[in-house]
């Protein structure tokens, strides 16, 4: 019985440092099918159904359906067939219930799945994939404990390398989600022990390292993981971040600028790209890409913070003033922007501006106002 493998992508966030795993509906099954055109319900002959039909055949008709209509991503399809031909059929068998479940993961018909997958089980108890599939519904439905229950029962079962590496991506996958991370990387090695050609193990081994600052151990699991899947932006992204984080801030600018280049319009590329730019000394493509991480993040903070000391190094301080007054309209109390402002207008020859600023931000609670205060403001 063909399993479901499941994949996690990647939240990345920038100025956090943090990454948290979010499971996602399981791929599609390879089809038993060779490569062909989707067929449509309308593509069926005309009152097939109502004609007397045995068994076998009542199978092999719905079930080239289902598998067709999953093969088109028509999962309601798939799902309506599926049904016909548990109706139609005198006999229950497992794999009817199965590719059911499938669809219905799919449809987000959780409580329907899982019922699909104890009747698989209840037909054959060695089925471990159905264990698998079944604990990531019980995650999805916060069930945890019923879900690590058949991630244990799964892995008892199973025989099957391929199947055992999936089932502990799943675990670690759930773990992640629960930001159990110690957790999570034992059921990552445990999924490259068993698979090591796992790119997804790697790429999420890797992340948890990086996590933990772990960053040379987090470099060579991407690092695998690269070799096994070159394209794939996530990696690309993430070995960046690894590489700058480590103080690499040029070698990190490669594996970025990929990224970005499959990766459209992902803001957490764009940040860690204007940092290693403004580390390389780049301060224009720096402020390029903290403009682009506004535009679609006009209240990030940090990044306002960030572009307006670049404003005010490539010798623009009525941006970088800019800058900081939309701050100051974010967060009023915040008095680091209100000094940074009075700092820029000292530059600028605005002295009352200045000295406002100043007192603004020792009244926040700023005491190295106070004695610049006294130094510049007078009274």
């Amino acid at each position: 019985m063909r399993s479901i493998k499941y994949f996690l992508f990647l939240f990345l966030m920038a100025c956090s440092n943090l990454l948290y795993a979010q499971l996602l509906p399981p791929s599609p099954p390879p089809s038993i099918l060779p490569p062909s055109p989707p067929q449509t319900p309308a593509q069926v002959q005309p009152g097939m159904h109502n004609m007397v039909q045995s068994p076998d055949s009542i199978l092999k008709q719905y079930g080239d359906s289902v598998h067709i209509m999953m093969m088109a991503k028509n999962y309601e399809g798939a799902y309506r067939y599926a049904n016909l031909r548990i109706r139609r059929t005198p006999f229950r068998m497992q794999f009817m219930y199965y590719d059911r479940a499938t669809a219905e993961t799919y449809l987000g018909m959780n409580d329907n799945a899982i019922r699909d997958y104890d009747t698989v089980i209840g037909l054959d108890s060695s089925a471990a994939a159905a264990y698998m599939n079944q604990a990531y519904l019980y995650m999805q439905v916060g069930k945890t404990d019923k879900a690590m229950l058949d991630y244990k029962k799964g892995l008892k079962i199973s025989k099957d390398s391929a199947l055992i590496a999936d089932m502990h991506l799943s675990r670690a996958n759930a773990y992640m989600s629960h930001k159990q991370t110690k957790e999570a990387e034992a059921d990552f090695t445990e999924a490259i022990a068993y698979n090591p050609h796992s790119w997804q193990a790697w790429l999420q081994r890797g992340a948890i390292r990086r996590f933990a600052k772990k960053y040379k151990e987090a470099l060579s699991d991407l690092n695998i993981a690269y070799k096994l899947k070159p394209t794939d932006p996530d990696i690309l992204q993430l070995r960046g971040m690894v590489l700058y984080e480590s103080g690499m801030y040029k070698e990190s600018l490669p594996d970025l600028m990929e990224a970005d280049n499959f990766h459209k319009n992902n803001v957490d590329t764009w940040f860690y790209l204007g940092m290693a730019e403004m580390k390389t000394g780049h301060d224009s493509l720096a402020r390029e890409y903290f403009t682009k991480v506004l535009e679609k993040n006009p209240k990030n903070v940090f990044v306002l913070t960030t572009r307006a000391k670049v404003n005010f190094d490539m010798k623009h301080p009525l941006l970088a003033i800019k800058d900081y007054t939309k701050i100051i309209q974010l967060q009023p109390k915040n008095a680091e922007a209100y000094a940074n402002r009075a700092y820029v207008y000292t530059q600028i020859g605005e002295r009352d501006k200045s000295c406002a600023d100043w007192h603004k931000a020792a009244s926040l609670g700023m005491t190295k106002a106070n004695e610049i205060i006294k130094k510049y403001c007078g009274k």
